[in-house]
């Protein structure tokens, strides 16, 4: 792969090498179907049946509003930052947060930086379930950008539920502010390639202690946020952005 800057709503094509020559391998070996053996469904049913609910862990979401948090501590600044959202079967059950350059009102992430975090998502044993970001003191929404991003990480990554005796690919977004406010969006693609974004609820998954985080978990993450951001200066010439 080239060493290339992208965008948050760039194909995750080019960073986790989720080519149609390879996406077969990939199911087999997550021992999941090819996705053009799903049970057909009516437009109707399709839309009935679409996702509405996002899964997480309260240790999961906790993470979400202290980086949502932290990061404005850290800097001085109300920047956003950005997070891919990785867990088991359906619930999201941690965040890992790559290198990137931030604003107020924009992420910037080079390739081999999300490239990098491929260790930590073998070594954890998940999958990426969909992406979260902060929107600092800010409301929670989704932009056309972000709406964009959701379906190119529904497109580029392989998670499946089935539905009606149908299995489906989806993937969850969430933006969350430093007021614990949180904004859901699942996506659910079904076998005729129809993709039904709705904005969701949240299924609160309980974890230890409720999810708060220890001393330790906050201290490690606070240094992954001084590590991993940088300040994106006003310089829409030389990078692409994402405006929220």
């Amino acid at each position: 792969m080239k060493n290339k800057e992208v965008a948050v709503g760039d194909s995750l094509e080019s960073l986790f090498s989720l080519t149609p020559s390879n996406c077969k391998e990939i199911d087999a070996m997550n021992k999941k179907p090819p996705f053009d053996q799903i049970i057909a469904l009516t437009e109707e049913q399709e839309e009935r049946l679409a996702l509405r609910q996002i899964h997480i862990s309260s240790r999961a979401l906790h993470k979400m509003f202290f980086m949502a948090k932290e990061v404005i501590r850290l800097f001085n600044e109300p920047l956003e930052v950005y997070a891919l959202a990785v867990g088991n079967s359906e619930v999201i059950e941690d965040i890992l947060i790559p290198r990137q350059m931030c604003s107020h009102t924009s992420i910037h992430i080079n390739a081999k930086d999300l490239l990098s975090l491929m260790p930590e998502i073998q070594k954890q044993d998940v999958n990426v379930l969909g992406w979260t970001h902060s929107h600092a003191n800010f409301s929670v929404f989704f932009s056309g950008t972000d709406t964009q991003n959701q379906k190119t990480i529904l497109a580029e990554t392989s998670n499946f539920r089935t539905l009606n005796g149908s299995r489906v690919k989806f993937c969850y977004g969430l933006t969350v502010n430093i007021h614990q406010d949180v904004f859901g969006m699942v996506s659910t693609q079904f076998s005729s390639g129809k993709i039904y974004s709705n904005q969701a609820t949240l299924e609160i998954h309980s974890s230890p202690n409720d999810g708060v985080l220890s001393d330790f978990e906050e201290a490690a993450l606070s240094q992954i946020l001084r590590d991993h951001i940088h300040i994106l200066k006003s310089s829409s010439q030389d990078f692409k952005s994402e405006h929220c």
